[in-house]
């Protein structure tokens, strides 16, 4: 690859930096993932993401998000929105969506333990439930003893890949 050449980038947004090291490591181990030629942004927290998502903007191939952390770094309006934290990723990315980047909306994985609160929450807010509604959800539960939530990742990052370059 030429090195002016852009690379895809797979965002993560987590603030357990020991998640997001072992969702990168399997990643690069996978054979499957190799030809994409990726790049992987990890952010422990809204306002460090709010300044590598402007940067990379254009490059992010997929975005892998986890809901529950602290709510700095959201607007002001959204950070009373976000439940002392449980819905402070899930906001972030809303709020990139409604200013202009909808491209997320098929390329993001949300991580959270808290889906139907989540659901509940926004049931009546339209906006964010087809925003929901576009992005694949996946249990975090387990993820710290168990690779079943890493292994699903994985694959959905996989799907979104290819159907990104397949068109």
């Amino acid at each position: 690859m030429d090195k002016n050449e852009k690379r895809n980038v797979v965002f993560i947004l987590e603030d357990y930096t020991i998640i997001s090291n072992q969702l990168v490591e399997s990643l690069k181990k996978n054979k499957d993932l190799s030809s994409y030629d990726l790049e992987f942004c990890e952010s422990e927290n809204i306002s460090d993401a709010n300044g590598r998502y402007g940067k990379l903007r254009d490059r992010i191939a997929c975005m892998v998000c986890d809901s529950n952390m602290s709510a700095l770094g959201l607007p002001e309006e959204m950070q009373s929105e976000s439940a002392n934290g449980l819905f402070s990723g899930f906001l972030w990315l809303c709020d990139k969506i409604q200013n202009g980047d909808d491209s997320l909306l098929h390329k993001t994985i949300i991580f959270t333990a808290y889906y139907d609160q989540l659901s509940k929450k926004i049931k009546n807010n339209e906006e964010q439930t087809t925003i929901k509604n576009n992005m694949v959800f996946i249990n975090k539960k387990s993820i710290a003893s168990s690779n079943d939530s890493e292994i699903e990742i994985v694959h959905e990052i996989i799907k979104i890949l290819k159907k990104e370059h397949t068109g």
